[in-house]
């Protein structure tokens, strides 16, 4: 665990998957406190993202994934949950502490892999990031990793529970899943009653998600920004395929709860 004395500008952080989130995370990272240098990113590959991080300046900072895990104090994981089945690493910095953005993936089986010394976050999407409107559920509490999300510019959440990290999932999930209704002419307006008394997380998040919706230039602007945060096989995916079927957005939201329990419960 980082010491709490260290300034968050003294923090070296890793970057492990650099999808739209990660980069994202990245970017924002910098921007707010971290000096580049600080900053190490690891990824599989992908010659698309090799060159979206050399457009951002970023390419100095990639490293062997081995490397990351034992040079830096906190390293954030962005990747698919599906992929974490095949997640390996051989050694880890002796206080490194992992902090898992992977929806779904439970802290137990975090643990087999990295120890005791993990949490969990969520987050809205990049544009909710780049907005400055994102939120970020943490679980369990640790003071250093809040202190990086509120100065990233997020508005976090504490859970009590982990299983409140599935509703807050779904939550975060709702702005692509208003676009789709629109597209669809689906109405989106749910009474706090029509939601069930433990959804109480997403009751709060359906009322920050009618706000964060962007005004879209064109149908395919809309179209593209679904495509972004529907990850395939993913709990955004399973909520906009319900809704496209079910046109009921309670039932979509259902879809999507029992999805991430899926997740979960295939990853323990």
């Amino acid at each position: 665990m980082p010491s709490e004395k260290k300034q968050l500008a003294d923090l070296k952080i890793g970057i492990i998957g650099a999808g739209h989130l990660g980069l994202t995370m990245a970017q924002v990272f910098v921007k707010s406190f971290l000096p580049v240098q600080n900053l190490l990113i690891s990824f599989k590959g992908n010659p698309q993202t090799k060159k979206l991080i050399e457009e951002l300046g970023l390419s100095n900072q990639v490293v062997p994934i081995a490397d990351l895990c034992k040079t830096v104090d906190i390293a954030f994981i962005f990747i698919r949950p599906q992929s974490f089945i095949d997640f390996k690493i051989k050694s880890t910095g002796v206080d490194t502490l992992f902090v898992s953005g992977m929806a779904g993936v439970p802290l137990t089986s975090l643990e087999k892999i990295f120890g005791k010394n993990v949490c969990r976050i969520m987050t809205s999407g990049p544009d909710t990031i780049r907005q400055n409107k994102a939120m970020a559920a943490i679980y369990p509490f640790n003071e250093t990793v809040k202190l990086i999300m509120t100065g990233s510019g997020f508005t976090p959440m504490i859970l009590n529970e982990e299983q409140e990290m599935h509703y807050f999932t779904v939550g975060v999930c709702l702005p692509a899943a208003f676009v789709l209704a629109k597209t669809l002419g689906i109405n989106i307006e749910i009474a706090a009653t029509d939601l069930k008394p433990g959804y109480a997380i997403i009751r709060q998040l359906y009322v920050w998600a009618k706000n964060v919706v962007p005004v879209f230039k064109s149908d395919e602007e809309a179209d593209d920004y679904v495509r972004k945060m529907a990850t395939p096989g993913g709990i955004t995916e399973a909520i906009l395929i319900n809704l496209e079927k079910s046109r009921d957005l309670l039932l979509a939201v259902e879809a999507g709860v029992e999805r991430s329990m899926a997740i979960s419960g295939g990853l323990e």
